[in-house]
């Protein structure tokens, strides 16, 4: 008997619309019919698509139901067992479409300067989700109360393995995340201009966004060596050359980057935050200043710091993740649902 899994997304884009993807083509290996529905209308591949109109933001009273409306009609024709939804908006999408939705949210926090009504309208919906969804996950551990964690693997990890640790040159250090406001892309350009004063060194920055053009105009300003390369789908030749890899940000879920870089042999330098907490327990550096940060860039520029470093966090990642994560335990509690158990 035919199971069909509707996935909705507020975006195909990022870490969110990965695990998305990642999430659709796990269960349509496992003898599910899937389908997306997302603001996307040239997903590759052989997924169907149902578009909707998403508006900006949930707080768009008539985007809101003009995009219900649309995900209504595609539920008609489908005819899922199961909705999940990525991310909040989608949620209250699939809530006025009809039904109980299952939803996972990849993060949970606020950049400086958003509108207190967002923030307020955010925290209801925070609080109002797992009394109203038959499951309401959360990618990072003791983020939300009543979510349930659920640990997210990266689609790559099944990709590559551990990679050899750059045998000599400039110690070189990899920013792999987007230039946007939720991440901190300029702090570290002005780290690695800090750390340089007291060795050589060189960056990486392999992401784009809004924010580019202006991480760009700093590096050229403090005069770091910084070559950008822009979205990188291949990552594995960019780690390869690199010594540790940065991420830092406002907020996170379970960021993919840093499971790849751990993956790879990588030591990580990451925002004090639960989920970068949770992946490297006392394989990484966590820091929240940008001198802090510049400290661990010349720490890291030992190499056998470095490479020991990076030997522990290979080991910690494939303690704490599978490469399947977290999709049979999903299965299994859509199964519930189907059987009318939850």
């Amino acid at each position: 008997m035919s199971r069909r899994l509707l996935i909705v997304a507020d975006s195909v884009e990022g870490g969110l619309g990965e695990l998305a993807h990642s999430q659709a083509a796990w269960f349509a290996s496992h003898d599910w019919e899937v389908a997306l529905a997302s603001g996307a209308t040239d997903v590759s591949g052989s997924l169907l698509v149902y578009p909707l109109s998403l508006p900006p933001t949930a707080l768009d009273v008539a985007g809101m139901r003009q995009a219900a409306r649309e995900l209504r009609a595609a539920k008609r024709v489908f005819r899922p067992d199961v909705v999940h939804c990525h991310g909040l908006r989608s949620f209250g999408i699939a809530l006025l479409a009809g039904g109980r939705p299952f939803v996972t949210l990849h993060g949970a926090g606020t950049v400086p300067g958003e509108p207190l009504v967002h923030r307020a309208a955010r925290r209801i919906a925070l609080a109002m989700a797992p009394r109203i969804a038959p499951g309401a996950f959360v990618v990072a551990p003791d983020l939300l109360p009543r979510w349930r964690f659920l640990a997210h693997a990266s689609s790559r990890l099944a990709t590559f393995d551990l990679l050899p640790f750059p045998s000599e040159g400039t110690p070189t250090f990899l920013w792999l995340g987007r230039l946007a406001l939720p991440k901190r892309p300029e702090m570290f350009i002005e780290a690695l201009a800090i750390a340089s004063r007291q060795i050589k060194m060189a960056g990486i920055v392999a992401g784009s966004g809004p924010l580019e053009r202006r991480v760009r105009e700093l590096a050229c300003r403090l005069n770091v060596s910084v070559r950008f390369v822009g979205h990188a789908s291949e990552i594995v030749p960019l780690l390869s050359e690199s010594w540790a890899v940065v991420l830092l940000s406002w907020f996170e879920g379970l960021p993919l980057a840093i499971e790849e870089a751990m993956w790879a042999g990588r030591p990580v330098v990451s925002s004090r935050l639960p989920g970068p907490a949770w992946l490297l327990g006392e394989c990484g550096t966590l820091a929240n200043s940008v001198e802090s940060v510049a400290e661990m860039l010349v720490r890291l520029a030992d190499p056998n710091v470095a490479r020991t470093l990076g030997e522990a966090a290979a080991e910690r990642i494939r303690s704490v993740i599978n490469v399947d994560d977290p999709w049979p335990a999903l299965e299994a509690i859509y199964s519930k649902k189907i059987n009318g158990q939850l």
